[in-house]
């Protein structure tokens, strides 16, 4: 019954993160605080639970900075000066990790809020 409380004090605290990340000002701390959030949560409950789709996620976010150092180096090695390369490494910088954030947040929820619970009706089952 505790984790019940505490995988909704993690979906609320990784809700309240997004809603700062959505506000123009703090975007870029709120940013930085769900990713570390997030991170940290999802080493906890992988050791926890051992659940597959956290693992799905860390693995996921793993890629994602390789992938991201990859295309840095690539940038700075090859001096490319390419404004579709930049960009597209700028919507991957911000758009994958806005995508990681958001699968996170509905694993959270759906392990706060929808595993374990009793079928209301014949429709839940």
């Amino acid at each position: 019954m505790i984790t019940k409380a505490i995988r909704k004090f993690d979906f609320v605290v990784q809700a309240i993160l997004i809603l700062i990340c959505l506000t123009i000002i703090l975007a870029p701390y709120g940013a930085m605080a769900l990713g570390a959030w997030q991170l940290a949560s999802a080493v906890i409950w992988l050791i926890v639970d051992r659940d597959k789709k956290t693992l799905e996620y860390l693995l996921s976010t793993v890629a994602y900075f390789l992938i991201l150092w990859a295309g840095i180096e690539l940038y700075d090695y090859f001096q490319i000066n390419d404004g579709l390369f930049f960009y597209g490494g700028v919507i991957y910088a911000i758009g994958a990790p806005f995508a990681l954030a958001i699968f996170y947040f509905f694993i959270t929820y759906n392990k706060a809020f929808l595993e374990d619970r009793e079928p209301a009706s014949f429709w839940d089952i």
